[in-house]
């Protein structure tokens, strides 16, 4: 069965293999991969290209992708103006010079307070024009530029940053316990440190090193070990794999699992017993 739909890319790997979302109402909007091909269109994060879909029964088998589409509904914008009934908002975009407008009175009062000169936010396009200007909906408010983590909120918007654990991902990282591992060779002789800066919150990496003579040193690489806690194929298991890794921006940190985890249990603090994969290195 072929479906025509609207795919918004989201992201693009080093090989160019892609993720996207699918814009129409197929699914609850999921998220879909294309594979990299030379007779793809040529695209970026962000784009919106329309696309046929082919699907059998509930299992995608096949993507062609049509065109990219020049119109996005959606902006983000920073407040240029305040009248009396409305606002008057910028398209960040140097690409959209139109000014637009939103109403005060389809604002609601929460919203209406923060509002103020230079706040960043994110729109929809409505094709209803008012003097010089186009209506739009208000859709999120980032805070002004003034604000440190205005940037990082629109970042994780803007590329689709997945920034939250579910009530059951979360309920499933506090049952989980450190524990003992009778099995494995006890460090805590050697001085080991760890080479995350002073102001971090998960210590996974630890080295030591020691001259053995003249000719060889020995060298111990530790990295926190996490799969020795989280299940293969457990709920934090597969969140892990669809973040593929934690994210930092210059004020805040969007972890790859919960801070039980990343911050407890598996970070390496100091004089505290904690589980790791080691590798040992001698080297001339």
């Amino acid at each position: 069965m072929l479906k025509k739909c609207n795919l918004k890319i989201i992201d693009i790997d080093s090989d160019g293999n892609a993720k996207a979302r699918i814009q129409n109402k197929l699914k609850k909007n999921p998220i879909i991969y294309i594979d990299f091909s030379k007779k793809n269109l040529i695209f970026n994060v962000g784009d919106l290209i329309s696309a046929l879909i082919k699907r059998n029964k509930k299992k995608i088998v096949d993507i062609k992708l049509l065109k990219k589409l020049d119109f996005e509904t959606t902006f983000y914008g920073q407040i240029f103006k305040i009248e009396s009934e409305y606002f008057v908002i910028k398209n960040l975009s140097k690409k959209d010079n139109i000014l637009y407008y939103a109403k005060k009175k389809e604002i609601s009062d929460v919203n209406l307070k923060s509002l103020e000169k230079e706040t960043i936010i994110k729109a929809k396009k409505i094709l209803k024009k008012k003097s010089n200007f186009f209506k739009c909906k208000l859709l999120e408010i980032f805070g002004s530029l003034s604000e440190g983590k205005t940037l990082s909120l629109l970042t994780i918007d803007e590329f689709n940053i997945d920034n939250e654990f579910t009530e059951i991902e979360l309920e499933e990282a506090k049952k989980l316990k450190l524990k003992n591992d009778d099995n494995r060779v006890n460090l805590e002789d050697l001085p080991i440190i760890t080479i995350d800066g002073s102001d971090a919150k998960d210590f996974d990496d630890a080295v030591y090193a020691e001259k053995i003579d003249n000719k060889k040193y020995r060298i111990i690489v530790s990295i926190a070990d996490v799969s020795f806690f989280v299940n293969d194929n457990s709920l934090l298991d597969k969140k892990a794999k669809v973040r593929g890794n934690s994210v930092y921006l210059p004020d805040m940190v969007i972890p790859m699992f919960p801070e039980s985890i990343s911050n407890d249990i598996c970070s390496l603090k100091e004089n505290l017993k904690r589980l790791c994969f080691s590798v040992e290195i001698i080297i001339s």
